[in-house]
């Protein structure tokens, strides 16, 4: 029942004292304009007692924002997916992101087995790795660099950068 998820969590902002938001609902504005709007509730004192404050923001913009943001990564993905080329993506501590499925398909990993590893974990020449890495690291622009990578077989794969 709504009404008592509500009481429920305006009773959780009194026992916190903390801000919570409650839901995100839509709302149909005076000039019949529907609307996505965040309630939620934060705990303060007035006069001495206690008191709930519930607060009705309109996230219409960030909706919209949110919406469109999916749907272009929906596209980059469809787009980096069906393409033969290998995509990396890697972090500033060369942690594997993300990788599409020409990389995963070459090596033989599934997207578990192989994000969120070090990049290192992956490449049979620990020298190697740690000079492309430091490169990488530097800003640098590698182009024709061969590497040497482990299959999830036990091989190995030979690949230039």
């Amino acid at each position: 029942d709504y009404h008592e998820f509500v009481k429920k969590r305006v009773q959780e902002v009194y026992e916190t004292g903390k801000f919570v938001p409650l839901v995100e609902e839509k709302f149909i504005r005076f000039d019949g304009k529907v609307i996505d709007v965040e309630v939620a509730a934060t705990a303060f004192t007035y006069g001495g007692a206690p008191a709930v404050q519930v607060i009705f923001r309109d996230i219409t913009e960030r909706k919209q924002a949110e919406q469109e943001l999916r749907k272009s990564r929906e596209m980059l993905e469809n787009i980096t997916q069906g393409i033969s080329d290998i995509i990396l993506l890697i972090s500033k501590d060369f942690r594997i992101l993300w990788a599409n499925k020409a990389e995963l398909n070459l090596l033989g990993y599934s997207a578990e087995e192989y994000t969120g590893h070090n990049l290192s974990e992956f490449h049979v020449d620990t020298a190697s790795c740690r000079d492309l890495l430091n490169r990488l690291h530097a800003g640098e622009v590698i182009l024709d660099y061969e590497v040497h990578l482990r299959t999830r077989s036990g091989g190995i794969k030979i690949g230039t950068i």
